[in-house]
């Protein structure tokens, strides 16, 4: 999706008007139907309010400031401090993930450690 389409903010509630989470995304009906599908929680949501944007841009800065200043239950807050990131979550391919998790208990380190050093070697950075 391009940074120029349109897109929404949303923001999911419960029935005691507590934020439970604040989203973006172009296609709403669609990413609702995914967060309950993968998200327990999502069953205590009885309202989503809409805000649209004109663009993904806008969209994602306008999410981005919620997060911080509204604080929804079960979004990652996002990181402010010098040299500090946000969480960064992508799929593996299986057969690498496999690779992973045996490389890690011969070695006797977690997985995550094992894909941190890959990603250093291959990728570069400080990851």
């Amino acid at each position: 999706m391009e940074m120029t389409s349109p897109a929404v903010v949303y923001r999911m509630y419960d029935e005691s008007d507590t934020l439970l989470y604040v989203g973006c995304t172009h296609e709403l009906e669609e990413r609702l139907a995914a967060h309950r599908r993968q998200k327990s929680w999502t069953a205590r949501a009885v309202r989503v309010d809409v805000q649209q944007f004109d663009t993904r841009a806008d969209a994602l800065a306008a999410e981005e400031a919620a997060i911080r200043r509204e604080r929804p239950r079960y979004n990652i807050q996002p990181r402010s401090g010098p040299g500090e990131t946000s969480p960064v979550s992508f799929r593996v391919d299986p057969d690498l993930m496999d690779a992973a998790r045996e490389s890690a208990a011969q070695r006797g380190v977690t997985v995550t450690r094992v894909v941190r050093e890959y990603l250093r070697r291959y990728v570069g950075g400080a990851a």
